[in-house]
């Protein structure tokens, strides 16, 4: 049995009819993909947060094939495409310095650059890329903007990724 419980101001909203809302449970590791992978072939691509959240789903749906063992069929041949892709566009918009900003033109962000680094590192860890100097850059550039940062959360974000730790998974 499975009981879900949603808080009650967001129940109206599942009533709504321009709502909708979708559970899929699998026993096994790997969920047909292949039916939402075209939501992310087709995602906007054009700041570095949206880059990243195609390059990260892309990433870890890639991940999950391989520790299956099956080969990608349909769309999920698009994968490795779309990893490279992704890697490509967020090295081309790391600042100078070493962070990443919204776009490459404007001031690097310390949560989006701490965001990024951490894609970059799942992405390592999943042996598809991660350049080392890129890695290196941005590290260095986090480690510099927290000696400028009060904020306590923040300030652990950026140590986080800075040591290549996934903040979501700090207790």
């Amino acid at each position: 049995q499975l009981d879900v419980v949603f808080p009650a101001d967001d129940v109206a909203q599942l009533r709504s009819p321009t709502v909708r809302r979708e559970l899929r449970i699998s026993p096994l590791p790997l969920v047909k993909f292949s039916a939402r992978l075209s939501d992310l072939l087709h995602y906007p691509y054009g700041c570095v947060e949206q880059t990243l959240s195609r390059f990260g789903p892309s990433v870890a749906c890639r991940r999950v094939l391989q520790a299956s063992g099956r080969l990608p069929a349909g769309d999920l041949r698009e994968l490795p495409r779309m990893v490279e892709a992704g890697l490509q566009r967020l090295y081309a918009m790391q600042h100078r310095e070493g962070g990443w900003g919204w776009w490459s033109g404007d001031d690097a962000d310390v949560l989006l650059t701490a965001h990024v680094l951490r894609g970059l590192e799942q992405a390592r860890a999943a042996d598809a890329g991660g350049d080392e100097g890129v890695i290196a850059r941005a590290r260095v550039w986090l480690l510099g903007a927290a000696e400028k940062e009060e904020d306590a959360v923040r300030l652990a974000a950026i140590a986080c990724a800075a040591a290549g730790n996934d903040v979501a998974s700090q207790k």
